[in-house]
């Protein structure tokens, strides 16, 4: 609203719908071990965001490596030399959010 201070009065108003912010991930199911990815990813951008392989359960701060999102998309991934199960996350740096995940199993 634009309003007038001395009468109050609304000279001008629009509507506006809040919506939340998310994102997608799209990676391969399986890869080797200490092996670099390909992570396609959709996501707000923000400064710093990135994109991290972290340990299931673990809070949005943990991750084994990362890349930043102003790599642009697709970016590159580099995965833990440890075979396991793991995610890949989009996360928001500013507060930590984990706004996506996907499941890889690393061999």
């Amino acid at each position: 609203r634009y309003i007038l201070r001395q009468s109050r009065g609304i000279l001008a108003q629009q509507a506006i719908e809040v919506t939340p912010v998310e994102a997608t991930l799209e990676l391969p199911a399986t890869a080797a071990a200490g092996s670099t990815i390909q992570v396609t990813w959709s996501g707000p951008d923000y400064d710093d965001d990135y994109i991290a392989v972290a340990e299931p359960g673990s809070e949005g701060s943990s991750h084994l490596e990362y890349t930043r999102t102003r790599a642009g998309s697709p970016l590159q991934l580099e995965l833990p030399d440890q075979p396991g199960t793991y995610e890949v996350r989009y996360i928001l740096r500013q507060s930590r959010g984990i706004l996506a995940r996907e499941t890889i199993e690393v061999r």
